[in-house]
């Protein structure tokens, strides 16, 4: 296939928008980054507006609606306003993951053990017994 825009080998297959009506052409990646670098510097992004991915055509409500995307493009696409949609669905933007039991343990002994060193560095005795109670409990030795 043909760039729709220049006439050299294309690469893409994407949805624009021109004079208010979506069209599919095939672009190659040269056209299709300076479409996308015009876009991205137009005005700042407005959710009532019809912004659009290229590539799938999911729009900048669908995605701020339901919180999927629709392909890899959608990312380069909406990246400006993901982070605020992804804050306003969960609490943290990092995905923390849960730890194992077993891990979960260590990662306590690890955390108490560096309370206690800070305690003995103060000369806290009470928050070092207080801590070396807990490290005994928990099965670790010190």
């Amino acid at each position: 296939m043909k760039c729709e825009k220049c006439g050299s080998v294309a690469n893409s297959f994407c949805t624009i928008e021109e004079n208010g009506q979506r069209r599919e052409i095939y672009l190659c990646s040269l056209c299709r980054k300076k479409i996308l670098d015009a876009q991205q510097q137009k005005k700042p992004i407005d959710i009532s507006k019809d912004v659009f991915c290229h590539n799938c055509g999911v729009t900048l409500k669908d995605f701020m609606e339901s919180g999927y995307v629709g392909c890899e493009s959608c990312y380069e696409q909406f990246g400006a306003m993901m982070h605020k949609a992804i804050v306003g669905y969960q609490k943290n933007i990092e995905n923390l993951g849960k730890i194992p039991p077993r891990f979960a343990r260590r990662e306590k002994l690890n955390e108490l053990n560096k309370l206690l060193e800070k305690a003995l560095f103060n000369n806290d005795l009470e928050q070092v017994n207080r801590i070396s109670r807990e490290i005994k409990a928990l099965g670790g030795g010190r």
